[in-house]
């Protein structure tokens, strides 16, 4: 087996360090070879089993064992190894192998944090863009996602294992629990696939979902007729000044309110002037009322 010392100095034989005359093929192929030394795709599949399968029996703890380097290996020798530092697909495996990675991440001195989640985020929202077969692409071809689709797939082998990405970097607490990183992810990635905005909200801290302007802050960026609110705590649920400003934005939200709220008028008739069909879910003391009638025609 290829020892971390006989894998360093594999990487630098390939002596890229002035990467504008590097060919592209050339640093593909020291992306590649450094991935695998970080994780190969047939152990990374292992890893992405916990997350696609949710089983107890399969919940993944990093193991140094398993793999030849680890990502603080190439920290270590920056000046080396600058161009897979920078690489996006590199700290998306390097996250999802060992969320702690992070902290790297956030310390590279080459581009601002904020910058490489930007770029993390946007790679994740649109992965599941087709990729043209080889014949197709120009020369110059790059990927909406900017990421080098074609790698990774052999990673993340279907559209849904690139949110495991997300869920492995919102494992450390100082991300899980800064609202700006939070508002950023859920503007940022659009889709929903699989429900991984659902498993995103369910996780966050009780302090947060018992902040009412956080949620509602959240609710104006998701605009789902469910979240946030159906895991906001149950202060928030009881609380109609909450309920009155969710179904401002969708009558919707009356539903995962307090069922007290259902009968209430001054609830109703706002989440029925946002959204008429809310009618057929009031309490049947409403259902006679002249101005919700009309409201639930318009």
């Amino acid at each position: 087996m290829t020892t971390k010392e006989e894998a360093l100095n594999h990487l630098k034989n390939f002596d890229i360090r002035v990467t504008d005359i590097i060919s592209s093929e050339e640093k593909l192929i020291f992306l590649v070879t450094a991935a695998n030394y970080l994780c190969s795709p047939s152990k990374f599949k292992e890893i992405l089993d916990t997350y696609i399968w949710r089983s107890d029996e399969l919940n993944y703890v990093y193991n140094e064992s398993d793999h030849i380097l680890k990502y603080s290996d190439l920290v270590e020798q920056e000046d080396e190894f600058r161009y897979l530092l920078n690489s996006t697909e590199l700290q998306m495996i390097a996250i999802c192998v060992d969320p702690n990675n992070f902290k790297f991440i956030k310390e590279n001195p080459n581009m601002s944090f904020d910058s490489h989640l930007d770029k993390i985020f946007e790679g994740v929202d649109k992965f599941d863009y087709t990729l043209p077969p080889p014949e197709w692409r120009r020369k110059d071809y790059q990927h909406e996602s900017g990421l080098n689709k074609e790698f990774l797939d052999k990673y993340f082998d279907n559209n849904l294992a690139i949110y495991f990405v997300i869920e492995q970097l919102f494992k450390n607490k100082e991300i899980r629990s800064s609202k700006e990183i939070i508002y950023k992810v859920l503007k940022q990635i659009s889709g929903n696939e699989e429900g991984w905005k659902d498993d995103f909200i369910s996780k966050l801290s009780k302090e947060l979902l018992d902040d009412e302007n956080f949620l509602l802050d959240l609710a104006n960026i998701i605009r789902n007729h469910g979240l946030p609110y159906y895991y906001a705590s149950n202060r928030i649920k009881k609380d109609k000044v909450s309920a009155l400003k969710a179904c401002g934005i969708s009558g919707y939200y009356i539903d995962v309110f307090d069922k007290e709220f259902l009968k209430d008028r001054d609830v109703a008739i706002v989440a029925v002037s946002r959204s008429p069909n809310v009618f057929n879910l009031l309490d049947k003391t409403l259902q006679d009322d002249e101005l919700l009638i009309k409201l639930s025609k318009t």
